[in-house]
């Protein structure tokens, strides 16, 4: 049933994605895989950001600013990672993306199937597994957690949206001085990341769950992303 929707999810993307730009496929590179866009629109629209998790949506949404509108795949805290199934919703909204944002190590595979079923030059994906350079084994998925991580990240979204509008690239920059000087105050990774996976991975996404307020604000908040827009 879950493939089954995910090939329905995957139509619906091509679909919108034939009547959009008829693309094709984009190649890969260190942390990110890119391809030429439209440079007339892309100087004058805000650039539509999609991260797989709120955690990295948010930071985008920091670094971009008044340039990019970001929004997040999984938002809801109560989301697990491990059963979810993409909607045709997701499908169009990933398909407008024209950065995408995703943890890696196995945590949000579904991205990499949506993503393949809806090739698109226009696109460009972050992946924060390939941005720090880990193994398929890392044995904590939960990537955010680490103060390393958001730095880096941060600093591949700010060098991509510079490429999609070029106008605007001192600002991204600018923009990222502040995200990094706000996360100064870091000086060690959090202990869940190195306590390993749930000791149950197949009931949910616990980690993630508890880090997460009623309403989706993250009570830790300020380990590992600086305070910003609450997370929708």
């Amino acid at each position: 049933m879950r493939i089954k929707k995910l090939i329905a999810a995957g139509a619906a993307i091509m679909a919108v994605t034939a009547s959009l730009t008829g693309c094709s496929g984009s190649s890969s590179s260190s942390g990110s895989s890119a391809s030429g866009g439209s440079s007339a629109a892309s100087s004058t629209a805000k650039i539509n950001v999609v991260g797989a998790e709120n955690e990295y949506s948010d930071v985008a949404a920091q670094i971009g600013g008044q340039y990019v509108t970001a929004s997040a795949i999984m938002s809801d805290p109560n989301t697990d990672p491990h059963t979810f199934e993409a909607s045709p919703s997701v499908a169009k909204e990933l398909s407008k993306a024209q950065l995408v944002i995703q943890n890696g190590v196995g945590y949000d595979d579904f991205m990499a199937k949506l993503e393949k079923a809806s090739p698109n030059n226009n696109r460009t994906v972050i992946d924060a597994q390939q941005v720090l350079g880990l193994p398929d084994n890392t044995p904590n998925p939960h990537l955010w957690y680490d103060p390393k991580t958001m730095p880096a990240v941060a600093k591949q979204i700010a060098a991509d949206l510079g490429k999609i509008q070029p106008a605007h690239e001192s600002y991204f920059q600018s923009q990222l001085t502040t995200f990094d000087k706000s996360l100064s105050h870091l000086d060690r990774p959090d202990r869940r990341l190195q306590e390993g996976p749930s000791e149950h991975p197949g009931r949910g996404d616990r980690t993630r769950r508890g880090l997460h307020a009623p309403g989706g604000r993250n009570r830790h908040q300020d380990a590992v992303v600086p305070p910003g827009r609450n997370h929708e």
